[in-house]
């Protein structure tokens, strides 16, 4: 994705925020320590997140701090660096986890929800049924 297009989703991210939570400049300067002047730059998209700010605003703005700083490190990272951040940080730990996060990323739509209680209980009774059972 180029910077451009990441720069647009957190502008629209954190504008939309903004109004969802009602916030105005004053509340938001309060809650982040920002002066208007970087409140405005952020909100218009003519600054970039500081990877130190992304707590703060996430606080704030009540946004998912893991959304926000994948959004900020692709600001200050090309699609190279992003990807080895991204294979390194973010990763699940072993080669069997991250097979099986390639199945279910496989099986679901892009848009995948948090899982319900009934889908955690047959993954759960699934893998319990099939422990120790190997190809």
């Amino acid at each position: 994705m180029a910077r451009y297009e990441i720069n647009a989703r957190i502008t629209a991210l954190l504008n939309k925020r903004f109004v969802d939570r009602r916030m105005d400049y004053w509340t938001f300067q309060q809650m982040t320590g920002f002066g208007p002047a970087r409140i405005t730059k952020l909100l218009q998209g003519a600054a970039w997140v500081r990877l130190e700010w992304v707590e703060i605003i996430a606080d704030a703005l009540e946004i998912d701090p893991r959304e926000l700083m994948l959004l900020a490190l692709q600001q200050h990272h090309d699609a190279k660096a992003f990807r080895c951040l991204e294979r390194i940080l973010l990763s699940a730990s072993t080669t069997a986890e991250l097979a099986w996060l390639d199945l279910i990323r496989d099986a679901a739509s892009n848009d995948l929800a948090e899982p319900t209680e009934v889908q955690r209980r047959v993954l759960i009774a699934l893998l319990a049924a099939t422990d120790g059972i190997s190809d």
